[in-house]
């Protein structure tokens, strides 16, 4: 035991005991950095990093701890090293920050399902900035944090920290990729979501009610006075803890019911979920979209005879296209660029390029939107009636006018003169000489 104590001297040393030290250390660093002192900074610096992993092992190898019961312990000292300060007891006070370290480094091994959910983002950006960099080594260490991430998510207990909302819009969320993997018939998929789904459900049924939730804070409040005046921290954090998480669960002053408490059900077994609230589209399409998809449900319940799912999707359909009022039809879009663009002409005429430029933007978006849309098929031309063709006379070309003689004589044109018929039998045979008259 001797040689391993002389072999690593901080073997066995508690989580604050190495925190201590810790502080300490770090304390002799900042002095030796400002004396210039640069060969003992780098062997301080040194011990510094060997005590953060010394600490970090020491945290690993405590008994797990859930993160609510960390956040009480947590809470508790700091409410303890507030009445420290105060009374000016400065050992005291030492010893407090030196465990709060530990429970705050302790803390980073426990984290919260939004916590994990906030770093799963951070992760997936990650993994998209290291595709581009074509840096694959980094993408497959990326992707193990990842799956670790989703596998621990998997198993974390919200507990009562999850509300309604947060709830509710991981319902929705799921929603969406079932919508997905039934379009794409990933069917495999659809029970594990449907699943998921239904356990939420469960989750949301078992939430006090605000009636509840609203007794218990104000009991909860009275007890605080005591737990003060008796300098229980302990108690005292636990009360604040869960004011907290009432303060989460319960909706703002004012605020309308979440539609989850409005749901009818809710045990994920419909082919909907019932919601009062319209679902929010960006464009036309996707509200078409979603016409289509849940016309196919319904057309498919149908043909199956499941009509309890029927119930549930033809009014989802008939508000469905009762939200069509709501988006503009591709005429009315293009009336909107036609005018927005005189609009923009005469702006940039006047030179008015703030002008301009809240012009531009609106005509992009309706462009945009168009894009989006089908435009509206031409109506044919009737065909003609079948009516009995009529017939058409061509009239008869004119004869061309021949000129009388007595239009000739008239003219005053020499006559041609007369050739004997015997001369014009002897024409085409012989020389002809001599001309007899009559």
């Amino acid at each position: 035991r001797a040689a391993l104590k002389l072999a690593d001297p901080y073997r066995g040393l508690s989580v604050e005991e190495l925190q201590r030290l810790l502080a300490k250390t770090q304390a002799d660093l900042a002095q030796a950095a400002e004396a210039q002192d640069f060969e003992r900074c780098a062997s301080l610096d040194a011990l510094v990093k060997t005590l953060e992993q010394k600490r970090d092992q020491a945290i690993m190898a405590l008994p797990a701890m859930p993160r609510a019961e960390l956040e009480v312990h947590i809470l508790g000292v700091e409410l303890e090293l507030e009445d420290a300060v105060e009374a000016q007891d400065f050992d005291r006070c030492q010893e407090l920050h030196v465990k709060l370290d530990s429970l705050r480094e302790r803390r980073k091994e426990s984290p919260t399902y939004d916590e994990m959910l906030e770093r799963q983002g951070s992760v997936q950006a990650q993994i998209d900035a290291a595709m581009q960099r074509k840096d694959y080594g980094e993408c497959s260490r990326l992707k193990n944090e990842l799956k670790g991430l989703e596998n621990r998510m998997a198993e974390v207990d919200r507990g009562a920290s999850a509300s309604a909302e947060t709830l509710q819009a991981e319902i929705d969320a799921l929603q969406q990729q079932l919508d997905q993997a039934v379009a794409s018939k990933q069917f495999s998929a659809c029970s594990g979501l449907k699943k998921q789904m239904k356990d939420l459900h469960t989750q949301m049924d078992a939430l006090p009610s605000p009636e509840t939730l609203a007794a218990e804070r104000e009991t909860l409040q009275g007890d605080i006075e005591a737990a003060t005046e008796a300098k229980n921290y302990r108690r005292k954090a636990e009360i604040l803890v869960r004011l907290k998480q009432i303060d989460e669960l319960l909706p703002p002053a004012g605020a309308p019911p979440s539609s989850g408490e409005e749901a009818a059900g809710g045990d994920g077994s419909a082919a909907l979920d019932k919601e009062n609230a319209p679902p929010e589209f960006e464009t036309r399409k996707d509200l078409e979209a979603r016409i289509t998809d849940v016309s196919k449900k319904l057309k498919d319940a149908m043909g199956r005879k499941d009509f309890t799912s029927c119930a549930d999707l033809q009014p989802e359909l008939d508000r469905l296209q009762e939200l069509r009022s709501t988006f503009p039809t591709y005429a009315e879009l293009t009336t909107k660029i036609n005018s927005l663009q005189r609009e923009l002409s005469a702006a940039m005429a006047s030179k008015d390029f703030a002008k301009c430029t809240t012009i531009q933007q609106e005509l992009d978006k309706a462009l945009q939107e168009r894009s989006t849309m089908p435009p509206p098929k031409s109506t044919p031309l009737p065909p003609p009636a079948a009516t009995k063709p009529v017939a058409v006379v061509s009239a008869a070309p004119l004869a061309p006018a021949v000129a009388k003689v007595s239009s000739t004589r008239a003219s005053g044109a020499p006559k041609p003169p007369t050739v004997p018929k015997q001369v014009q039998k002897q024409q085409g045979g012989r020389k002809v000489s001599k001309l007899r008259p009559k």
